[in-house]
């Protein structure tokens, strides 16, 4: 997923923080179901990393 930042206005700087945010809710959300088969899998750490950083 690609998301381009159009200003930096610092203004909008909490919009992007709390889109950041839902965009990692979604991402959680959306392994629930798959927690159980990656634990048998052997992944018991899972993290979700959002940047609105600029590559």
């Amino acid at each position: 997923v690609f998301y381009l930042l159009r200003n930096h206005d610092l203004a909008t700087t909490t919009i992007y923080y709390q889109f950041a945010k839902e965009i990692a809710s979604a991402c959680t959300a959306a392994l629930c179901e798959n927690f159980r088969i990656l634990k048998e899998n052997g992944m018991n750490k899972i993290a979700v990393r959002i940047s609105m950083d600029v590559d």
